[in-house]
């Protein structure tokens, strides 16, 4: 029998609309491309906020100014698991929305319990490394391996947990995005155990 669970994420934002979209993916332990979401510009600095009875996605963007400033967008999100194929879904819909009068946020951890995810500038380039506090200690920060980090920049991460599954959105210039940087959605579970 299949048992699906659908969590819908709603967004409310004030501003212009960008453009109408509806895209669908499946989150694994590979990163993912947010390909809806993403520009041909500066996608970056993704975070999600859980009021009551939604889920917003907030990123900023240079789309609307390339390469002099950036703004905050917005979408609507839902997650789906099937569990009988264990495959969680997520999808994108409505508009891309700018929000009016904010700007991009600098690179800050991303907190989840005891486990904290961040970027260091390493060789040339920005990797993603996570840390776990053990006995209110911090341990020794480890890079994340790939497929997470690449040849290119990882930055910007974000943590959340949906439908009992934990995640992290997180910023790229790797080859097969749309351009600059681009957002990325992968399954950070294994990482925390």
């Amino acid at each position: 029998m299949r048992f699906v669970i659908t969590f819908l994420l709603c967004l409310l934002l004030t501003g212009c609309t960008v453009e109408r979209i509806h895209y669908d993916i499946i989150v694994t332990e590979v990163p993912v491309g947010m390909d809806v979401l993403n520009s041909a510009y500066n996608d970056c600095n993704a975070s999600l906020l859980f009021p009551a009875d939604s889920t917003e996605i907030q990123f900023s963007s240079d789309r609307n100014s390339p390469g002099v400033e950036m703004a905050l967008f917005g979408s609507t999100l839902a997650f789906t698991y099937y569990e009988d194929h264990n495959v969680l879904n997520l999808s994108v819909s409505g508009s891309v929305n700018e929000k009016p009068g904010a700007s991009c946020g600098d690179n800050e951890p991303s907190l989840m319990g005891d486990f904290k995810v961040f970027a260091i500038e390493t060789e040339g380039r920005y990797d993603l490394w996570y840390t776990k506090k053990y006995d209110n200690t911090w341990l020794e920060p480890i890079r994340l391996n790939p497929p997470v980090n690449s040849l290119y920049n990882e930055y910007n991460p974000f943590l959340f947990k949906v439908l009992g599954h934990e995640l992290m959105v997180f910023s790229s210039d790797r080859p097969g995005g749309k351009g600059g940087y681009d957002l990325y959605i992968v399954k950070i579970g294994n990482y925390l155990n």
